[in-house]
């Protein structure tokens, strides 16, 4: 995302994409996981330059700022005609500057090594040993079965009504 052409691009799509999924009237997924959704697909450099607009209530997964006003920081970000939009640009270049000299290491400071890679344990059972098999009940029907089924009830009473109308 480096524009705010790609910005209206993303928003487009997301909208398109989500819009059945939190319609009020066939509710498939929670305001909130769409919001949640929407931030989460947005680059994550992108990410940290809007993350101090949003409020601290907002910052957490169970309530995810609301994605209309995730939008306009993106518009606002991107904006071609802010004063500061020089300013946003070099702060990018100096982020991407900064993030790649990180990993080179610099001579002041110590080079950190890399994590040694943890070696996996063979787990073997024995007959006796082996765990048991759980038997776990179903879950309740969600609205999407519950749809489905009344759909196929439709359909088997449709083919009935036909097949007596043809007697």
């Amino acid at each position: 995302m480096a524009s705010l052409r790609d910005v209206e691009r993303y928003h487009q799509q997301f909208t398109r994409l989500a819009e059945p999924l939190s319609d009020p009237n066939n509710r498939l997924m929670l305001e909130n996981d769409v919001n949640l959704c929407f931030y989460r697909g947005i680059p994550v450099d992108v990410r940290r330059r809007i993350r101090h607009r949003i409020e601290h209530a907002h910052t957490k997964s169970n309530n995810a700022p609301p994605r209309e006003r995730v939008y306009s920081y993106l518009k606002d970000l991107f904006d071609d005609t802010d004063i500061d939009r020089d300013i946003h640009r070099l702060q990018t270049r100096d982020e991407l500057d900064s993030d790649s000299s990180s990993n080179e290491g610099s001579d002041d400071e110590t080079p950190v090594p890399p994590p040694t890679p943890k070696k996996k344990k063979k787990v073997t059972f024995f007959e006796k040993d082996k765990p048991s098999e759980k038997i776990i009940p179903a879950s309740p029907p969600t609205p999407v079965d519950d749809r489905i089924d009344q759909l196929s009830r439709q359909l088997e009473e449709l083919v009935l009504s036909y097949a007596e109308s043809n007697r």
